[in-house]
């Protein structure tokens, strides 16, 4: 897989997503990445992003049973996959690096 720019939304994105185990859609995982983010996070920014980490092969969507109360709509539910385990893993110990240099570069 190649590498794509991961930007502080993705990584909340993917970390809400694996938290919520496969049990996310849009209106929680807007809701649990509004607080992660201390501001809200539109829609329209939630959805292009998690599209975007699903072609990229980090997330994966499928559609839930219709519901009445959504007038018949099923919801899309989201699913982290093991690449983008992987890739929240790899960005933890690249923090951490990080973190370190800071701390022992003074």
């Amino acid at each position: 897989m190649k590498n794509i720019l991961i930007g502080s939304l993705e990584m909340v994105l993917l970390s809400v997503v694996r938290d919520l185990d496969g049990k996310g859609y849009g209106v929680n995982i807007q809701e649990n990445a509004s607080r992660w983010q201390r501001s809200e996070i539109l829609f329209g920014s939630l959805y292009t992003t998690l599209h975007r980490l699903e072609q990229h092969g980090l997330l994966k969507s499928e559609l839930g049973n219709p519901t009445p109360v959504r007038g018949g709509r099923a919801k899309k539910f989201y699913r982290i996959t093991d690449a983008g385990k992987r890739t929240l893993r790899d960005i933890q110990i690249r923090m951490r690096e990080i973190q370190s240099f800071l701390e022992n570069s003074h």
